[in-house]
């Protein structure tokens, strides 16, 4: 898949020259060597801009509110491209309500690498609760679920016989969350098969 930068940039809040400039900066550096002015923004280019965005504003001093600006640009380019290793959120909540953005940019998270089976550590020490995780779109789709320790522990994922429900999306993450409150003894790992 091959998009304009100018979607990239375009989505950037009108009056933060800081990310725009710093965006723009990026897309050139990552065709430097092609001798181009401009380029399109291929997967392996986003991968090189979410890369060199996240050295340079870990380097840099900003505001909350660039910071803030900063997080939904990941998101947006998050939408095109999972990075190298990814983000998977996820949490306990006393009601079955959806979550939002908001909460799962808040809520603790792990690392993995892209197209892998996570391994989500719930609170354990929690009464029984609505648990949820949260991962890129761009992530394939799990449908299985596995208890890390307790090998019979484990179960499909989509329909309301199972532990979780089917997944729905929230701007560019998709979200699994249990059918009912229940208590976590080990982490879980979700799986694509």
């Amino acid at each position: 898949m091959v998009i304009d930068p100018t979607v990239i940039i375009n989505s950037i809040p009108i009056g933060n020259a800081f990310l725009t400039n710093l965006v723009h900066n990026e897309i050139l550096q990552a065709h430097v060597g092609e001798g181009k002015n401009s380029c399109d923004v291929d997967s392996e280019c986003l991968l090189f801009i979410l890369k060199g965005l996240q050295y340079r504003v870990d380097e840099d001093l900003f505001d909350e509110v660039t910071e803030k600006l900063y997080k939904d640009l990941i998101l947006i380019i998050g939408g095109y491209v999972a990075p190298v290793t990814s983000r998977f959120y996820y949490g306990l909540k006393n009601t079955a309500t959806a979550i939002d953005q908001n909460t799962i940019l808040a809520s603790n998270y792990i690392s993995a690498v892209t197209g892998s089976n996570p391994i989500i550590p719930f609170d354990s020490s929690q009464p029984p609760k609505y648990g949820w995780m949260a991962e890129f779109i761009a992530e394939p789709t799990k449908t299985k679920w596995q208890d890390t320790v307790i090998v019979y522990n484990n179960g499909n994922i989509g329909s309301s016989g199972d532990l979780f429900k089917a997944p729905y999306t929230v701007t560019s993450f998709r979200v699994y969350e249990t059918n009912y409150a229940t208590q976590f003894q080990f982490p879980i790992q979700f799986k694509t098969s």
